[in-house]
């Protein structure tokens, strides 16, 4: 479901496309879940449509911060996953013998939040590369 204008919200078409990435991902978690535990996947599926109809998200950006990250590592423990974001600020490795990166945020999440994390990114970026080409990591 995509945001409303006048709620604070964009809706510009990148936007959308991470919404609906995002709805899709919890109904396909739900109906993966059901299959588990044995249950009737007509019921499930009609629950879930009515659950996504009634459900309404509101983007608030009032404190929201933007930055750019061209550098982002990642580390885990049994109990979180941390993503830390930065900028690269060195143009000619050749030249130096170090890389400065200013890193700029870091981001804790659960490790279920950052399986949901990488579902959704990876929708995304599967319909990236289908309007825009292939993104080659080596290059």
């Amino acid at each position: 479901m995509a945001p409303k204008k006048g709620d604070g919200a964009s809706s510009s078409p990148q936007h959308e496309t991470f919404t609906r990435s995002l709805w899709a991902f919890r109904s396909a978690g739900r109906l993966d879940s059901e299959r588990s535990r044995g249950t009737d996947l007509d019921k499930t599926a009609d629950s879930t449509k009515d659950d996504e109809q009634a459900r309404a998200i509101a983007w608030r950006e009032t404190d929201m911060a933007t930055h750019f990250a061209n550098v982002v590592n990642v580390q885990g423990t049994r109990e979180q996953v941390d993503l830390f974001f930065g900028t690269n600020r060195t143009w000619n490795v050749t030249d130096v013998s170090q890389v400065v990166v200013d890193l700029s945020n870091r981001i804790i999440l659960t490790p279920l939040a950052a399986k949901r994390l990488l579902s959704v990114l990876g929708g995304v970026l599967a319909e990236y590369e289908t309007r825009h080409g292939r993104l080659d990591l080596e290059a």
